[in-house]
């Protein structure tokens, strides 16, 4: 017969998930498609129907999860429609608001999968802190990462973070697993792990390194023999062969490489290889491929990770915290640590990252080596945002949402320490986190703690991502029905324009006489706001810098109460 203590803990996991899938559940219908839901939506449906891959700067794996609603309710992947073939923004707008279905269903259905990814990662991360740490660590873990504010804004959108996350937690512990028992059976699972990340999505890629650096760290200690390794090459390749559905594709099939942005440049490349190589450009664009979009968006997102200097378009600047330059900050991701966390995040990191190095001391006088756990669940995350960090496009504190998994372990770990004053400070930290997350629902996608909301910190997808329209709907609504409003204008960031929502806004004039007579209203995002280039160097509106908003819509909407009076004849 089970005792009350033994199913307290179970009890109290059952409760707290529900609780979470409730608030990411409800809160998945208060948003309009945000800028990369416009293309995951339709890209894996789109992959396995017609063979079409809309947009292979990420792998398909996530989005064939994604797909599963679609082929379930047979939406309508358009088949006839060529913006699929070489601009994936229009072509998911028309999959979204020319479909079978709703755009709303199509939406929420995605987004719903997402949330189901974001339990499991929440019950992965407590079964191994519980396994390998105890009851009272893994509650604290999984209330950790619940109410982090980055999980509770992609847990509720049809976005890549969330299951890259799971992806990348699991591919960590398979590291660790094949270190402690290199077998065949670990062998394979490491491989499938690792795998599986990288097809979640490319960034996965400092995985890999983690695993050579903990395999040659313990090879040794462990007696792991190298030699199985030569077959790695080729599982990967096969596992990438068959994700990408055993594709061969010729570039010359590549309608991108015609109407790209950059197709001029690219076509004489490709005119320089082909003469090196003493043929045609056509002929080399004829050979077929195995895998070709992997390759094609492998290549595409490394360069725009690390070399491309762009924000939106060529000419805009990158910013942060009131600075703008070309190039990204190597410290961006430390700066976005430190504004989109909560401040009792911060605090448990420091105290974490003190006891570790208390701790790793006394291992080193008494001679103990780095145990293979605390290797496996350091390197992970710490080469992710080292390797986030060496690119040169800062658009999203979202790309290091891993480490939070991790960190959620690490905050385990803290109540497992002997002191009596530990347990409490731990619990009553994450109660404040909890409350602080707790206190911008739903919005947590522009989520800044405390200390960080006197001014606009970030931008992009850090906080608006052009997920506020529907908020911006119902406020246009309610003020044209007073009838005192004479014009609406706006520009709203996103894939996704008011006008697909049926928001009539006029374009923002140069200037504020450009309005007329009356009273007007006006919708800037912040994203657009923020915006400054080499063709811009004010803004978009400079007529605006002088003025003050007298509200927000949602939380990534400015609005701006303007009145003209007609000048005196």
């Amino acid at each position: 017969m089970l005792q009350p203590k033994n199913i307290l803990a179970p009890v109290a996991v059952a409760v707290l998930v529900l609780a979470l899938f409730a608030l990411l559940y409800t809160s998945r219908q208060q948003f309009s498609p945000v800028y990369d839901e416009v293309a995951n939506i339709p890209s894996g449906y789109n992959f396995l129907t017609t063979g079409r891959y809309t947009d292979a700067t990420h792998p398909p794996l996530l989005r064939y999860i994604m797909s599963v609603p679609q082929l379930l309710t047979q939406a309508d992947p358009l088949p006839n429609d060529s913006t699929a073939l070489y601009r994936w923004q229009d072509y998911g707008v028309h999959f979204l608001f020319n479909n079978n279905q709703s755009w709303q269903q199509l939406t929420h259905d995605a987004r719903a999968v997402n949330i189901g990814l974001a339990m499991v990662l929440l019950l992965v991360v407590y079964g191994y802190t519980r396994r390998k740490l105890g009851v009272a660590a893994g509650l604290a873990a999984l209330f950790f990462l619940g109410f982090e504010p980055s999980f509770m804004a992609h847990g509720q959108l049809a976005t890549l973070d969330i299951g890259f996350a799971l992806s990348y937690v699991l591919a960590a512990f398979s590291i660790e697993a094949f270190i402690r028992q290199p077998d065949r059976r670990h062998f394979w699972l490491l491989h499938l792990g690792l795998g599986v990340a990288f097809m979640c999505k490319f960034a996965a890629l400092p995985i890999f390194f983690a695993a050579i650096i903990g395999i040659l760290y313990f090879r040794k200690q462990q007696n792991i023999r190298l030699k199985h390794f030569w077959w790695s090459p080729v599982i990967f390749g096969l596992m990438i062969f068959a994700t990408y559905g055993f594709q061969l594709k010729s570039p010359s099939e590549d309608t991108q490489i015609v109407k790209a942005r950059d197709k001029e440049k690219i076509q004489a490349q490709l005119d320089q290889y082909a003469a090196k190589l003493g043929t045609t450009r056509e002929k080399m664009l004829a050979v077929q491929i195995p895998a070709y979009d992997f390759l094609k968006g492998f290549g595409m997102q490394v360069f725009h990770a690390m070399f491309q200097d762009m924000w939106e378009r060529k000419e805009n600047f990158q910013y942060l915290d009131g600075q703008y330059q070309r190039r990204g900050w190597r410290t961006y991701f430390f700066w976005s640590f430190l504004y989109k966390s909560t401040l009792a995040t911060i605090a448990l990191t420091l105290l974490l990252k003190i006891t570790l190095w208390v701790q790793r001391r006394r291992e080193r006088r008494n001679g103990q080596p780095v145990s293979i756990m605390a290797l496996c669940l350091m390197v992970a995350p710490v080469l992710l945002f080292l390797a986030c960090s060496l690119g040169t496009i800062n658009i999203g504190h979202r790309y290091i949402l891993p480490v939070y998994a991790f960190l959620a372990i690490g905050i385990g770990y803290l109540v497992t320490l002997p002191y009596k004053w530990i347990k409490p400070v731990v619990f009553g930290a994450l109660v404040l986190h909890a409350a602080s997350s707790l206190s911008v629902w739903p919005h947590h996608l522009s989520y800044f703690n405390e200390l960080s909301r006197s001014r606009f910190y970030l931008a992009d997808s850090n906080i608006d991502w052009g997920q506020d329209l529907l908020f911006l709907k119902k406020d246009q609504q309610e003020q044209a029905a007073t009838g005192q409003i004479t014009g609406f204008w706006g520009d709203c960031f996103g894939v996704v324009k008011p006008a697909s929502l049926g928001i009539e806004l006029a374009p923002i004039p140069a200037s504020r006489e450009a309005l007329g007579a009356g009273r007007h209203l006006i919708y800037l995002s912040v994203h657009r706001f923020l915006n400054r280039s080499s063709v811009h160097p004010e803004g978009l509106y400079p007529w605006l810098n002088a003025l003050q908003p007298v509200r927000k819509v949602g939380t990534s909407i400015l609005v701006y109460d303007i009145t003209v009076s007609l000048p005196p004849s």
